[in-house]
């Protein structure tokens, strides 16, 4: 309307766009550290993306792959060239720390010594190595199996397909060398005798029997045969051996 009082009128369209349904989908919600995860958004054609993770530009493009070292909540826009409109969405991935691996102490043991149990924590890991057997649930190291030497043992945790571990280390020991002299025959009524002439008789302890009852002497007062035998066992290695000797003493 002029000032005249005349009036003419024009008109145009105006549209209002509503905004993209966009959402985020992850392969998991939850990973392990040092895992990864694809985050997948919405599909729009000619659409460009741009995601973040709260503190920086991580990746363009629908869909990305994202190692998060902590729970970090990603977030993505969405621009639709048709419409000139953006979009927005988030998700939160939770991320696992690692559990704490304890295979336990290193130990030691001889060639021919008993099997060792062996346990870890967290339970439920898998052990390998040289001389590791799995029998019935329970694993387990042999060291006769594993032979002299030193050994590293694996045990292995995994957590949402990310495997930790922890070694220890397995020294198997030779058996030490033992020898005994032999003992001259004795007479009933001689002397009483004492028992030496075993090797070694240093960097352990050696213990002599007479027919399996620990003694320091022999005093010949029975006519027979009798078997004395020297036992070592090596303070180092742990090892035990024996040498018998079978002599009619008397």
């Amino acid at each position: 309307t002029d000032a005249n009082g005349c009036s003419a009128s024009a008109s145009t369209s105006l549209v209002v766009n509503a905004p993209d349904a966009v959402s985020i989908s992850a392969s998991n919600d939850t990973i392990s550290v040092g895992g990864s995860v694809t985050l997948t958004a919405t599909n729009i054609t000619g659409a460009t993306y741009s995601w973040s993770d709260g503190s920086a530009s991580v990746g363009s493009g629908q869909i990305i792959v994202a190692s998060p070292a902590t729970t970090t909540n990603y977030s993505v826009s969405v621009t639709n060239p048709a419409t000139g409109c953006v979009s927005t969405a988030s998700k939160t991935i939770t991320v696992l720390s690692a559990p704490s691996v304890n295979a336990g102490n290193d130990f030691s043991a001889c060639v021919n010594g008993n099997v060792v149990p062996l346990t870890g924590l967290p339970t439920g890991g898998t052990w390998s190595g040289t001389g590791v057997s799995l029998d019935a649930g329970a694993y387990s190291f042999s060291p006769s199996n594993a032979g002299v030497g030193t050994y590293t043992l694996t045990y292995t945790v995994n957590q949402l397909g990310i495997s930790y571990s922890d070694d220890v280390i397995a020294t198997v020991n030779a058996l030490p060398v033992v020898t005994m002299d032999p003992i001259a025959s004795l007479c009933v009524g001689a002397p009483s005798i004492t028992l030496n002439g075993g090797s070694p008789s240093t960097g352990g302890t050696g213990i002599y029997t007479v027919d399996g009852a620990t003694a320091s002497s022999c005093d010949p007062t029975t006519a027979g045969s009798f078997n004395v035998t020297y036992t070592f066992t090596d303070e180092s290695a742990r090892a035990k051996f024996q040498a018998e000797r079978e002599k009619s003493l008397y």
